[in-house]
């Protein structure tokens, strides 16, 4: 749902904070490729711990 309202707003910089808690397989890869869309135009910046949602990153930045 975040995601999806998030395309509404006119915001150049969007922060997810783990957006994905809660899903994995099918719906995961659902969020990443909604995040992607959002990032066409804008920076889009998420945490999160599911390899579907940050493997449509352009950009990656790993801390461990």
């Amino acid at each position: 749902i975040a995601v999806t309202t998030s395309g509404l707003g006119q915001a150049q910089t969007l922060i997810f904070d783990e957006v994905d808690a809660g899903v994995g397989g099918a719906v995961a890869q659902t969020v990443g490729q909604l995040m992607k869309k959002l990032g066409r135009d804008r920076q889009v910046m998420a945490v999160t711990h599911l390899p579907q949602v940050a493997a449509r990153a352009i950009r990656l930045a790993m801390r461990r």
